[in-house]
């Protein structure tokens, strides 16, 4: 099978944080704290946004924009981690269909893989997985890991993160028990 690889230049509405892959042509993406108050659904063969949804519809009970950071595309839903609010998960129109009202404060990377949504928490320093009705499986806290910062899951869930302050990457077992440090000044 040979993939063509078609490079548009993409113009960005702001400083982008995060994006997602929702189709082979679309990638959505958030802004973080740059002020934008949207997000983007983008065309990649075009280079078009197609869909700008605006972040004040997720602060119903709070009466002003939030920042929106970690975003995953899972089964047809956009997963964001929105400041303050919690994880909304919105439908590809853009549409919110629910929150789950978790501590999102310092609340940065998300992962949503089969029946699970993965999130790192800098301030706490901590690795969260929940299942889709935002009940908490298990939280991950170590001294190893600091300002946890990139997130990425394998098919067995197992869990990989990365870690800006500690400089170093960590292995959980899927359980959340058990991890090693991979990658960092101890193992190289």
């Amino acid at each position: 099978m040979n993939l063509v690889v078609t490079i548009t230049t993409l113009k960005f509405n702001g400083l982008p944080y995060d994006l997602t892959m929702i189709d082979p042509d679309h990638i959505a993406i958030t802004y973080g704290s740059s002020g934008t108050n949207i997000l983007d659904v983008i065309k990649l063969s075009s280079g078009a946004v197609e869909k700008e949804i605006p972040t004040k519809q997720f602060a119903k009970k709070h009466f002003i924009t939030q920042d929106c950071f970690g975003i995953s595309y899972w089964d047809d839903k956009l997963y964001v981690m929105v400041e303050t609010v919690g994880i909304v998960v919105l439908d590809t129109s853009g549409t919110a269909l629910e929150t789950l009202p978790i501590d999102t404060e310092k609340g940065r990377k998300i992962v949503v893989f089969k029946d699970r949504i993965y999130y790192t928490n800098r301030k706490k320093n901590t690795v969260h997985c929940l299942n889709t009705l935002g009940q908490e499986l298990w939280v991950y806290r170590d001294k190893s890991i600091v300002e946890p910062c990139g997130l990425a899951v394998a098919n067995n869930l197992d869990v990989f993160v990365s870690c800006s302050k500690s400089n170093n990457v960590i292995f959980i077992k899927c359980d959340g028990k058990d991890s090693k440090v991979l990658l960092g000044k101890e193992t190289i």
